[in-house]
């Protein structure tokens, strides 16, 4: 018996000690990701500024030759 409650002692220290890895891997990792996330927005919504203003200019060219 004694040596069930060892190896129950041992498994449940696992699996403690990888959730709280998880967790704390999941703290480190998140905020990179929403990081990551929001930069390839402003980028995106960078580059379709610069493709409206493009079209904005390219109608007044095509209106100041008409």
């Amino acid at each position: 018996m004694n040596f069930l409650h060892r190896v129950a002692a041992s498994c449940f220290a696992v699996l403690f000690v990888s959730a709280d890895l998880g967790r704390r891997a999941e703290k480190a990792i998140v905020p990179k990701i929403t990081k990551m996330l929001q930069e390839k927005k402003a980028e995106k919504e960078e580059k379709e500024k610069r493709v409206e203003k493009s079209k904005m200019l390219e109608r007044a060219f095509y209106e100041m030759i008409i």
